[in-house]
């Protein structure tokens, strides 16, 4: 699965978006003593792209920011990704 969303360009682009966002506007949530942000990513049957694009992030993430927290609330693995 992973090799398949990784040849699709709107997943790509999706996730860019996303992650520039997170990397632009994180900084600037921390320095106002926010305590936590929620960051939802959702799809149709919410174990596919969206699992892969909230896992991703969260690696991408996790050495510029500390304390990343990721939870699925849907995601029962019956395949791996």
């Amino acid at each position: 699965m992973i090799r398949y969303l990784d040849g699709q360009p709107q997943v790509e682009e999706l996730y860019l978006d996303i992650y520039r966002f997170l990397l632009r506007w994180l900084p600037e949530l921390r320095a106002s003593d926010r305590s936590y942000v929620t960051v939802a990513i959702g799809c149709t049957g919410g174990q596919h792209r969206s699992v892969y694009i909230a896992e991703r992030l969260v690696a991408a993430l996790r050495g510029e920011m500390g304390g990343l927290q990721l939870r699925h609330r849907e995601l029962h693995r019956k395949e791996p990704l």
